[in-house]
């Protein structure tokens, strides 16, 4: 193969590479209850029902959290502890499942989504 080709062939992977994460995420703003300080449920079930295939990120200050199946998905694929709230409840009754993980981790976490194979809601309060 010739230099040429194989720079070609770099850019093309490069191209590629970028076009799966850009078709990968999605971008959703506000989905907190700013006076309960925890995440408005409802608002998190209606995003989800519109966007089933996706693993929502919320980002709450210096973290990022996920929720019920999310939670699991995420607990899994990246190795965190998957926890209950005591503040909120599931459909069942019981406790919220969440995992959360420090904002500054998102570089390294994100790809691992992807590469999974999950399409990413990534979600920010506006203040």
């Amino acid at each position: 193969m010739k230099e040429k080709d194989f720079e070609k062939m770099k850019v093309f992977e490069k191209e590629q590479e970028k076009e799966r994460y850009t078709s990968s995420l999605l971008v959703v703003a506000d989905v907190r209850n700013r006076k309960q300080n925890t995440v408005n449920l409802d608002k998190f079930k209606l995003l989800k029902s519109k966007h089933h295939d996706a693993l929502f990120l919320f980002r709450f200050g210096g973290y990022y959290e996920t929720y019920m199946d999310d939670a699991t998905t995420a607990a899994n694929v990246l190795g965190i502890t998957l926890t209950r709230s005591t503040k909120q409840k599931e459909d069942d009754g019981s406790g919220l499942r969440m995992s959360v993980f420090p904002y500054f981790r998102l570089d390294e976490y994100l790809p691992k989504l992807i590469r999974a194979g999950h399409r990413i809601a990534i979600c920010d309060s506006i203040y």
